[in-house]
């Protein structure tokens, strides 16, 4: 089975939280004989490609925006999208597992993973979902 993992942060860039939980899914779907990927995000253009750690091959992504975007482009990042469909056509994953995504790769990722035909599963490991919706309603 190919899987794709989605998260903003992804180590060794990030050793905590949701990182942690997407890196020890992902190496342990590989050590289970399964094809590993990911996508992820980075600030700094330096760290931009593709790599491999511990055998699961990662595509981080640039992105980098001024702040007062973040509510905007967590729903929806239109300088991530067109790369995150590309990936999507080229590694063809059945499953596509996103965890913490509303600050780069934006929730807009579901659903145009969801359109590639893999089964898509979203792990909510903040209040992000709500608090969007919540900073909506107040204005």
């Amino acid at each position: 089975m190919r899987v794709l993992y989605l998260s903003d942060e992804f180590p060794p860039a990030v050793t905590g939280g949701a990182a942690i939980v997407a890196y020890d899914f992902a190496v342990a779907l590989l050590k289970n004989g399964h094809e590993v990927f990911v996508i992820t995000a980075s600030q700094d253009c330096s760290r931009a490609g593709e790599s491999e750690i511990d055998g699961v091959k990662i595509f981080t992504l640039f992105s980098k925006y001024p702040v007062f975007l973040r509510h905007y482009l967590s729903g929806w990042n239109p300088f991530l999208a067109g790369k995150i469909k590309k990936i999507l056509e080229e590694i063809k994953p059945d499953i596509v597992h996103a965890h913490n995504i509303h600050t780069h790769i934006s929730y807009s990722a579901l659903k145009i993973a969801k359109k590639s035909g893999a089964k898509v599963f979203l792990t909510a490991h903040d209040t992000m979902l709500v608090e969007s919706d919540l900073q909506s309603l107040k204005k």
